[in-house]
């Protein structure tokens, strides 16, 4: 099956994951903060740990991969800063 991944970049607060989230079906909408809320449950409070950063874009990567690979076909967005092409080069390769 085709995938679509829809990499969204861009400076904190421009409004990446609204957009995401009117791109894809609901849950399939990421981004690295997610990781940040209380049992990756956005409804929860938001609470940013700088210890926490790598894990969460290692969580966020391998949630995107998951996603990508799930069989349904279904098209992913991943809503980041990105503000380095390495930073979203391993989405890139996932396209």
């Amino acid at each position: 099956m085709n995938n679509t991944l829809f990499i969204i970049r861009g400076l904190p607060g421009a409004g990446k994951s609204t957009l995401a989230q009117t791109l894809v079906p609901a849950g399939r909408d990421l981004a690295a903060d997610d990781y940040m809320h209380q049992d990756l449950d956005r409804s929860k409070p938001y609470v940013f740990e700088g210890a926490k950063v790598r894990a969460s874009h290692d969580w966020c990567e391998s949630t995107t991969k998951a996603l990508m690979s799930d069989g349904t076909g279904l098209p992913v967005a991943v809503a980041n800063t990105f503000t380095r092409r390495w930073e979203f080069e391993a989405y890139v390769g996932m396209a």
